[in-house]
C-alpha cells in the first residue's frame, strides 16, 4: 500500500501546476521532522544501526512508524520549479516547522483532549498568496 500510494503521489507531482503545491499527509515525508521533534537522535539514522536488538534502547521505532524517507517527492511538482510548495502532516505529535528543498514542512497538531500539550498553534495560517506560513503573533 504504501508503494502504491508513494507512486500515485509521485504522478500526481510530476505534472506541473501554475498553482501552488501542497501536499498533506499522515506521516512525515522526511525524517528531518523526527528530528525536529527530537524523536531520534541523528545518529540513529544511520541505517547500519537498525538492528532489533536497538530497536528499543534507541527509539528506533519511531523511524518508520513516524515518518517515511520520500525527500525525492518534496522537490516535485510546484510552479516554481523549486518542488512542492508547502507539505503538511501529523503523527509526530509536536508543532515543528522547517523548510527542505524550499517547501514548508510543517506539523501543528492538536491533540488529544486529554492531553494537548504539543504547543498546537490555533493561530497558525497557511497563506498561500505568500511564501510563508504566518501565525497571529508574526503576521503583522
Amino acid at each position: 500500500m504504501h508503494v502504491r500510494s508513494r507512486k500515485w503521489l509521485a504522478a500526481k507531482l510530476a505534472k506541473k501546476s501554475p498553482y501552488k503545491t501542497v501536499v498533506v499527509t499522515h506521516h512525515a515525508p522526511s525524517y528531518q521532522s523526527l528530528l525536529e521533534a527530537k524523536l531520534i537522535k541523528e545518529e540513529n539514522l544511520n541505517q547500519k544501526l537498525w538492528r532489533p536488538v536497538r530497536r528499543d534502547e534507541s527509539g528506533l521505532y519511531r523511524v518508520s512508524a513516524y515518518a517515511s524517507d520520500i525527500n525525492h517527492l518534496i522537490g516535485c511538482g510546484s510552479a516554481h520549479g523549486s518542488g512542492v510548495d508547502f507539505w503538511l502532516h501529523g503523527h509526530i505529535h509536536e508543532r515543528i516547522q522547517y523548510v527542505k528543498f524550499g517547501t514548508i514542512v510543517s506539523c501543528n497538531p492538536r491533540g488529544n483532549y486529554v492531553d494537548s500539550r504539543n504547543g498546537f498553534d490555533h493561530s497558525l495560517v497557511i497563506d498561500t498568496t505568500s511564501e510563508l506560513i504566518t501565525t497571529e503573533s508574526n503576521r503583522e
